[in-house]
């Protein structure tokens, strides 16, 4: 403020001065301390030719101005690129999730070509026979734990289990590949003989207990009639062991033999119901003891080598039998054990369970 100015109103334009922030509000706090509009144009007009010598704040006010043009440009660029950010962010988690996903997929899809009867089979079994899947389910026998994939064949109703088949010694300097192959997770009962064959040609009556006195030609029959077939002594014998190298599914120990097997020593002299007894680490119930069991091989010398999903010697007088019996011994129920029966032979010890090639 010049001099002249002060001089002239004194206190009262010294207040105004300090309380103005333009000429407007500096003229109505004048008009407010009783000042004459008169001295009000004086006092403009000397402000403003001292304005001309120093324009005050107006360059102040405009600096400041485009301080917060600039600072609100800025602002509205750094929530663009937090937008934009969060754009990204998101579109990644959802490529991630995409992504998981198909691994997911791919994953069960390469499973189900590994270890899916569906998949497996597609295309290589007859159109008359189908079988649906029941569950899969962990088993544990010793210290040998599986998943197991379970299925209902439709015309017979019985319960098969998918086996993926492996590579195990079967005899010293015999050692056998077999692919992949379902196999009845019990022995074939009388009921489900009767609803086959019409007949029920067991000793030892009862729907749930294995059908027995069938020969190996009568078990042919069966088979052709259900698009079935009898395991390979090869595909039984891994079966029943379950990835057990012991003497029995679950070990050596003979003494946990009553725990799996009807024999001797606890059958009464005859057969009981299929399932009653502890399944091995692959499900499968009754593969030591309750009546032996058929399969497809004449009985032979093994062979010396490796051999992938061998099917026994091409000749012979006998068919093998495996698994021991309800009359048998500890050491007729052995995984490795093995007899031989004429084609035409009836017991009522004897009996079988089916099987399916996969490949």
């Amino acid at each position: 403020m010049s001099e002249p100015v002060i001089k002239i109103f004194g206190d009262r334009i010294l207040k105004a001065v300090k309380q103005a922030k333009d000429f407007c509000e500096f003229r109505k706090i004048l008009e407010i301390e009783n000042l004459v509009p008169d001295q009000c144009s004086i006092i403009e007009t000397m402000l403003e030719k001292d304005c001309k010598k120093r324009p005050i704040k107006i360059k102040e006010m405009l600096i400041e101005k485009r301080v917060e043009v600039k600072a609100i440009k800025q602002d509205d660029k750094e929530v663009k690129i937090k937008l934009e950010n969060e754009k990204l962010e998101k579109a990644r988690k959802e490529k991630e999730e995409v992504e998981k996903r198909l691994k997911e997929l791919t994953k069960q899809r390469e499973t189900a070509k590994q270890t899916s009867f569906g998949a497996v089979v597609a295309g290589k079994i007859k159109p008359s026979v189908g079988f649906t899947f029941i569950k899969e389910e962990k088993y544990t026998c010793g210290n040998i734990s599986n998943k197991m994939q379970e299925f209902r064949h439709d015309k017979t109703g019985m319960e098969f289990v998918y086996i993926p088949g492996g590579t195990f010694d079967m005899a010293p300097n015999y050692k056998v590949t077999l692919s992949p192959y379902l196999i009845g997770k019990y022995q074939v009962t009388q009921s489900e003989w009767q609803k086959i064959m019409g007949d029920n040609p067991s000793s030892f009556k009862g729907d749930r207990r294995p059908v027995e006195c069938v020969s190996w030609d009568d078990c042919q029959e069966f088979c052709q009639k259900t698009g079935l077939s009898l395991p390979s002594e090869a595909q039984w014998e891994h079966a029943c062991r379950a990835g057990s190298k012991g003497r029995y599914c679950f070990g050596d120990d003979e003494l946990k033999l009553g725990e799996y097997a009807w024999y001797d020593s606890n059958s009464g002299s005859q057969t009981h119901p299929v399932g009653e007894k502890k399944p091995s680490a692959y499900g499968l119930y009754d593969m030591h003891g309750n009546v032996w069991e058929w399969c497809q091989d004449y009985y032979g010398n093994y062979p010396s080598g490796s051999f992938t999903d061998p099917t026994g010697v091409s000749s012979g007088s006998s068919r093998v039998n495996r698994g021991g019996g309800w009359y048998g011994y500890t050491s007729n129920c052995g995984s490795a054990n093995r007899d031989g029966s004429d084609a035409d032979y009836l017991s009522s010890c004897l009996g079988f369970r089916c099987f399916l090639r996969l490949t």
